[in-house]
């Protein structure tokens, strides 16, 4: 049966590129397929010898999930340029001008070519989806999170070679992919992935200006991180309110639900997701209390998040939201909003740093 699917399908792919190339494909023979396979190796040539700059420019199809395209170049990423990349940022002061590349590490970036050029084709997809399962909860998966900052700060490294390259639009780009990027993060609905996304802002923040002071960037270059950074809402980057509200709010639905059935078992596994370190006592007597008690504490808790979502946008947001921890710390809302309210200033902080 696999003999015969294989040969039916080589038929197909003969009959299509004979077809193509004018061809005719009613009788295959010897002499007919060394012709066409040799007219199709001069009509492909051309795309296999077409410089990477040429192949950036590659449109790809707008429903296509850009996830799948981040993952399959990370693992292609090597680590020697990862680690490469992580020392020569960190080697960079806090205002100084751009290095000059050694050798070893403008091969390694040069290599990596292909990996950030995939990278920047799938910022541009308006679809990312990295299939976070958050109902999971604490076993939930964020693996790609590692790899992600680790290119991010490949892309960061290279912009500075290509621009002392003099290739301040390529250099550009590479900055922009990082806003980009970090805004794709938004769609894992978790506060630690906005985070992540706040980092990368970050990194593309601090290679802006090093770049601009040392005018390395033309008119034109400018003009392409203006676009990615005007993309991104400076008061709420990465989705990062989305994010801890969100996460939350899904909490607090499945606890709701497992507390009217009287589901014990998810209740111990939510405690365990909502405190993973322990430290809170008095929502691990939540365990063993009456569904009653833990429907009380739910409601306190989304009283909590209802404040959140009311000053977050606050010009003294920061102040109003360790305000509402000082009364969270005295048991105002309840035990489970102890531990949302240990992210919550944080991650509202981050956008303004």
């Amino acid at each position: 049966m696999r003999t015969t699917r294989r040969r039916s399908a080589s038929a197909a792919l003969f009959l299509a590129a004979a077809a193509a190339l004018g061809q005719s494909a009613s009788q295959p023979t010897d002499q007919s397929r060394l012709q066409a396979d040799g007219q199709f190796q001069a009509v492909l040539t051309p795309y296999l010898h077409a410089t990477h700059h040429q192949l950036g420019d590659i449109r790809l199809p707008q429903s296509r999930n850009a996830a799948l395209m981040y993952l399959r170049y990370i693992e292609v990423l090597a680590d020697e340029t990862r680690d490469e990349a992580r020392s020569y940022l960190s080697s960079l002061g806090d205002h100084a001008a751009p290095a000059s590349f050694d050798e070893s590490l403008a091969k390694y970036l040069t290599d990596a070519r292909d990996v950030l050029d995939g990278f920047e084709r799938a910022s541009r997809l308006p679809n990312c989806d990295f299939g976070v399962e958050l109902e999971l909860g604490h076993h939930a998966l964020l693996t790609h999170l590692g790899g992600l900052r680790a290119v991010a700060r490949v892309l960061a490294a290279d912009a500075y070679r290509l621009a002392l390259a003099e290739q301040p639009v390529r250099a550009a780009n590479r900055v922009a992919t990082l806003h980009r990027l970090a805004e794709h993060l938004a769609s894992d609905r978790v506060a630690i992935s906005a985070l992540v996304g706040v980092a990368l802002h970050a990194l593309a923040a601090d290679t802006t200006p090093r770049l601009l002071d040392h005018d390395l960037l033309t008119p034109e270059a400018k003009v392409v991180l203006t676009e990615a950074i005007d993309a991104v809402d400076p008061s709420n980057p990465s989705d990062v309110r989305g994010a801890i509200v969100g996460e939350s709010v899904w909490v607090l639905d499945v606890l709701e639900r497992s507390a009217r059935s009287n589901d014990t078992k998810v209740i111990a596994d939510m405690v365990e997701l909502i405190d993973s370190t322990g430290a809170n006592d008095s929502i691990r007597e939540l365990r063993d209390a009456r569904p009653s008690a833990v429907l009380k504490a739910i409601e306190q808790a989304r009283e909590y998040q209802s404040l959140i979502i009311e000053h977050w946008d606050d010009p003294d947001a920061v102040a109003k939201l360790e305000g509402l921890q000082a009364m969270v710390a005295s048991n105002a809302f309840g035990p489970i909003a102890k531990n949302f309210s240990i992210a919550a200033p944080r991650v509202r902080a981050s956008p303004d740093r």
